[in-house]
Order: structure tokens, then C-alpha cells, then sequence
């Protein structure tokens, strides 16, 4: 069979599967929530050690796990410390991750959990472990990660 058979053959095929592709593309420009695309970029930039992620965290503000990553930044005595605190947090954060095994893939049903003017906390289920990550975001621009927490953690 020549090209234009297997074509005409399948058309309809072809039609079918370009339509639901497009659908789903306008569905994702035009109904994906703006929290959650950014919540999720910046968690997987943070796990993939990004150093831009930098950018997408208020560090004045941010607990990750427990701990208060602002307090121990405030310690930094000079712009290098602080500098250096920050990218070694990012390293640290995707090393750890991966030396859990942790997989992106494991996280799924991204949704919002709580909004109020001032924050948003989006919840994503890790499947392996079974637990929800809490992740909270500034909603005033430019927005922030200001808070990663485990659900049920203090």
C-alpha cells in the first residue's frame, strides 16, 4: 500500500485523534488554575534543583518541613552567606529527594485546598507514601512558595 491509501484508509482515525488533541490543548490554556501551574512548576524546579527557583520562594517567609528556613537565613551575616544558604537549600532539597527515590510521577491530583486573600495552599497526593503535600503560595505578584509541609505536620 502507497502513502495515500494508508491515508485515505485512516482518515477518519486521523481527524479523530487531531480534534481530541486540540481539545485537550484549549482545555489546558483555558481552564488549568493558574495556582496550581504555578505551585506545581515550582516544586518541580525546586526537586530539580533550578537555581532559578530562587526566585519563586519568599525566603523571608518560607518553612519547608518543620523547619523555619527564614530564621535559620536570617543568620546569614553577609549577601554571600545569604546566597549561598539558599542555593545549598535547593541542592540539599533535590538531593534528599532523590536519594528517597522520590519520583515526580509519584505526586498526583493537584488541587486547591484553601484560598483567602493573601495565600493560596495547593494539596498534591504522593502516592508512594501516602501522604498529601501542603504547598502554600502568595497570591499578591509576584508570587511566592512561602510554606512545603506534609499534611498533618506542624
Amino acid at each position: 500500500m502507497d502513502v495515500k491509501t494508508i491515508f485515505n484508509k485512516y482518515k477518519g482515525l486521523v481527524v479523530v485523534v487531531s480534534l481530541v488533541i486540540v481539545i485537550m490543548g484549549i482545555y489546558n490554556i483555558f481552564f488549568t488554575n493558574p495556582d496550581i501551574v504555578f505551585t506545581r512548576q515550582t516544586f518541580v524546579n525546586l526537586v530539580q534543583a533550578r537555581q532559578s527557583v530562587q526566585n519563586s520562594i519568599d525566603w523571608e517567609r518560607f518553612q519547608a518541613m518543620g523547619v523555619d528556613v527564614a530564621q535559620e537565613l536570617a543568620k546569614c551575616k553577609t549577601e554571600q552567606e545569604r546566597s549561598d544558604f539558599c542555593r545549598l537549600l535547593i541542592q540539599g532539597v533535590a538531593t534528599g529527594f532523590k536519594n528517597i527515590g522520590g519520583k515526580l510521577s509519584a505526586f498526583t491530583n493537584w488541587r486547591v485546598y484553601a484560598k483567602d486573600n493573601a495565600q493560596t495552599t495547593v494539596a498534591v497526593d504522593n502516592v508512594t507514601h501516602n501522604k498529601t503535600l501542603l504547598l502554600t503560595i502568595t497570591n499578591q505578584p509576584p508570587r511566592k512558595l512561602i510554606s512545603m509541609q506534609w499534611a498533618g505536620n506542624k
